[in-house]
């Protein structure tokens, strides 16, 4: 996969400076993802935020991400390669996390722009508040001037035209919510539990937040609507009737909410969801269902608590830049193996394009030169016993043969070293003769590639390739 080194054209004559996103999309879809962002951030500049590693499904999280964004834009593939539409069944499975961040997007009101593969027909509805794309597959990755790309950018700039107009309005209303401020909605009276609403105010006093005890029972006057509208996100038990219809009435004005439950540990247990959260959520295999907290006693509800808070409050990561976001679009599709890249200090120039393009497809790269952590000597140990341990480490071994490596007694030794693993199949080799040199006498017997008619990208890509179809060839 070779991603385009430039930024996108500078258009702020006609935009704004940015467009804040919630970016909607299937983390492993590389190569769709790309195609959009590249096609779509020459029309207008986007920033958006990313979850960092593998973290749990939030609703209220997510509900504080999308409310905080200009708008919502979903990229959503149907996974494989195979042209032929999956049955519903298939697509309902592929598109269970693409729905629920959908819905969460409708009820916010925000902007909404969905570019979906054809094949899932109108899965996703067909709103007229949602500009809709449906894409062929097929076209993925296709040069700049293809009518489908052409298509896709008029598309884009009619829907960054009327988000910048919605954007504009809103600009001109004060924030709704206060930022940390947390309302509590526990009718401890009700449920036993004298002082519980104190212990989670002083909970949420801990994790740097502040609280707001929201009167109870609820009476939905201008003035208890306000104080919800206030809050960044709420906290409701919703054990009791009135709780039931104080959450419809959250969910539809798209205030984020915690759910928690008292569940008495003796006697029958209640249903695990009620009549009104599946009215609200039974349409969702994902995220709703499982984003509760039920509680026998006080304790097991403040454990519960603080490990949401946390995970609620997480800072996402601001993908803030062109390169930024190729970097994180194409961090998927690496590959796992760990590459040593060998060379001699008077190829420094051309060993770096080899670097960028290894870095672009490999998740670990070590080259002596390296200005990334990890991936270069440690300043003060033995180089050879470094050398020695990354090589051990590597999977892959690329070496970039000269006149200038081959009389260097440094370079002979690394090849020697890579070689010997090579012996012990432990260890992939990919020695490439650049301008000036002759196969290495060391490697008599290996295959090597030359530069002279080639390029970095071209050399590494095709030797991507060739560990894809011997992968492919070792299924069959």
């Amino acid at each position: 996969m070779t991603a385009p080194d430039t930024a996108p054209p500078d258009r702020a004559d006609e935009r704004p400076e940015e467009f804040s996103v919630f970016l909607s999309h299937s983390y492993k879809s590389s190569d769709v993802n790309l195609h959009f962002y590249q096609a779509l951030s020459e029309v207008a500049p986007l920033v958006f935020r990313v979850d960092q590693g593998d973290t749990s499904t939030s609703v209220t999280r997510l509900e504080r991400m999308v409310r905080d964004a200009d708008a919502f834009i979903g990229i959503y593939p149907i996974p494989g390669d195979q042209p032929a539409a999956p049955n519903r069944a298939a697509k309902l499975h592929a598109s269970r996390y693409f729905r629920l961040e959908l819905d969460l997007a409708i009820r916010s009101r925000k902007p909404v722009a969905i570019f979906h593969d054809q094949r899932y027909g109108s899965l996703f509805g067909n709103l007229e508040s949602v500009t809709y794309h449906p894409y062929d597959a097929q076209d993925i990755g296709r040069t700049a001037n293809s009518s489908a790309r052409q298509r896709l950018q008029q598309a884009a700039d009619g829907f960054f035209k009327s988000m910048e107009v919605q954007t504009q309005v809103t600009a001109m209303r004060p924030g709704d919510h206060q930022p940390g401020l947390v309302g509590i909605l526990i009718p401890e009276a009700e449920l036993g539990q004298p002082g519980l609403t104190r212990e989670v105010s002083d909970l949420l006093s801990q994790e740097g937040l502040e609280s707001r005890l929201l009167g109870w029972p609820p009476r939905l006057s201008a003035a208890y609507v306000s104080e919800l509208r206030r809050c960044d996100w709420v906290i409701i038990d919703t054990s009791t009737t009135q709780a039931q219809a104080l959450l419809a009435f959250l969910h539809g004005h798209f205030i984020p909410t915690l759910r928690v439950r008292q569940q008495s540990e003796e006697g029958p247990q209640a249903p695990s969801h009620s009549t009104t959260e599946e009215m609200l959520y039974g349409a969702f295999e994902v995220g709703y269902n499982k984003d509760l907290i039920t509680w026998p006693d006080a304790g097991s509800l403040l454990d519960g608590l603080s490990g949401k808070i946390r995970l609620i409050q997480q800072e996402p990561r601001l993908i803030g830049d062109h390169r930024q976001a190729i970097d994180y679009f194409t961090a998927a599709a690496k590959r796992p193996e760990r590459v040593f890249l060998s060379y001699a200090g008077e190829d420094s120039a051309i060993a770096q394009q080899f670097a960028e393009e290894l870095d672009l497809r490999f998740k670990g790269v070590f080259h002596y030169r390296s200005d990334s952590p990890g991936a270069s000597l440690r300043v003060g140990d033995p180089w050879l016993s470094q050398l020695q341990e990354e090589i051990t480490a590597a999977a892959i071994g690329v070496l970039l043969i000269s006149s200038a490596y081959e009389k260097s007694g440094y370079c002979n030794t690394e090849a020697e070293h890579l070689l010997d693993e090579s012996i012990k199949r432990k260890l992939r080799l990919l020695p490439v003769r650049l301008v000036d040199a002759r196969p290495l006498p060391l490697m008599k017997g290996i295959q090597h590639t030359k530069l002279a008619g080639s390029s970095p990208g071209k050399i590494v890509a095709d030797f991507v390739d060739k560990l894809r179809a011997e992968e492919r060839a070792a299924r069959s």
